[in-house]
């Protein structure tokens, strides 16, 4: 009697957090009256896969101060040839670009989880998020590479892209 108990313990609680985090049927997550799958577990063999997360507020670490959690969010996505700072003309503030002077190569969008999949041929890309009506990445590399993304031949590139013009560190 006290194994049964206890699994009818263990088996209510685990209904009550698929209830507190949304009913998930087959992979996909219920949202409202659709279904929507994530695009983290799309298979791909040569491209960049990851997570656009937007961070605002205070970020800065302190004792006994929580910052919070980044959340992942649904953005346009622009794969450009590698991009340097004077391939681009500056936006409305830093990190910012209204205009790049580079071939888009591709362009794809994240799903409400951030998550994204794109197939690219191997070679070195810019990456951007479409943010206010521009071109967003805040990453430069030695020689001003904007948000330089590797891709190798039979590789796929994890990214994290974190959109932080909202955020104080």
């Amino acid at each position: 009697m006290n194994s049964w108990l206890r699994s009818l313990t263990v088996l209510s609680f685990g209904l009550i957090v698929c209830i507190a985090a949304g009913s998930v049927v087959a992979g996909k997550k219920k949202t409202g009256s659709s279904l929507s799958t994530s695009l983290c577990g799309k298979k791909i063999s040569t491209g960049v896969k990851g997570t656009v997360l937007f961070l605002k507020g205070n970020h800065m670490p302190s004792p006994g101060k929580v910052t919070g959690s980044p959340a992942g969010v649904a953005r346009e996505i622009g794969f450009f040839e590698l991009t340097r700072t004077d391939q681009a003309e500056e936006g409305q503030d830093a990190g910012f670009y209204k205009k790049l002077k580079t071939r888009l190569i591709k362009r794809t969008h994240s799903g409400k989880d951030g998550c994204f999949a794109v197939r690219l041929k191997p070679g070195r890309y810019s990456m951007f998020v479409r943010e206010k009506g521009e071109w967003y990445a805040n990453s430069l590399g030695g020689n001003g590479e904007i948000h330089e993304v590797m891709v190798a031949k039979d590789s796929v590139t994890e990214v994290q892209f974190r959109i932080t013009y909202a955020a104080v560190f």
